[in-house]
């Protein structure tokens, strides 16, 4: 694992700073914030340095993924919450204030006075969203299909002496099954 000596998730993830630590596999660690949005609120992070979410790598991101989905369950039984906010920024402009990825979940109750999730609503003009459509579906990175071809055999083993039964001892074995 890559970890980097200032950074305060690496850290945590290094058991160097004291956590609420309510989650831990192999290459992920969930904790409390510390500054909570409501009561309950997890981040979620890789273990291992990775700045965001466009570092990482297929496997790694299935496996933070995994563990978010795990979290947001006992965050929500845990808290009794009616839903919950998945939030991860990217980049300081998107409002990420440490460098390294980590996913917040958010329990949420109605009324909570929370207005996370409030987008302004913007429109396009003309062509503008089939350009833009174009323009992401042509940088989106294809995904890469590995394929693993097994040869299965199939090995049926007769009984001994299977192809020696007459007729009439099949029928009196086929018999003694639908008896039993």
């Amino acid at each position: 694992m890559v970890f980097v000596d200032d950074c305060i998730f690496c850290n945590i993830a290094q058991k160097k700073i004291q956590s609420s630590v309510v989650y831990e596999d192999e290459n992920n660690i969930a904790i409390l914030d510390i500054h909570p949005a409501n009561k309950g609120h997890t981040l979620v992070i890789p273990k291992s340095h990775v700045v965001d979410i466009l570092s990482m790598g297929d496997e790694q991101t299935k496996d933070l993924f995994d563990a978010v989905r795990r979290v947001a369950h006992g965050v929500k039984r845990a808290t009794n919450s009616d839903a919950f906010n998945i939030v991860e920024n990217n980049g300081v402009s998107a409002g990420q204030a440490i460098p390294h990825v980590h996913i917040h979940i958010i329990p949420r109750f109605e009324n909570d006075g929370l207005s996370l999730g409030v987008f302004r609503q913007g429109k396009y003009e003309g062509n503008e969203m089939l350009t833009m459509r174009d323009a992401i579906k042509a940088k989106v990175p294809e995904k890469k299909v590995e394929r693993k071809e097994e040869k299965i055999e199939e090995k049926i083993e007769k009984p001994k002496n299977a192809e020696k039964r007459s007729p009439h001892r099949t029928r009196s074995i086929r018999k003694e099954i639908d008896i039993a």
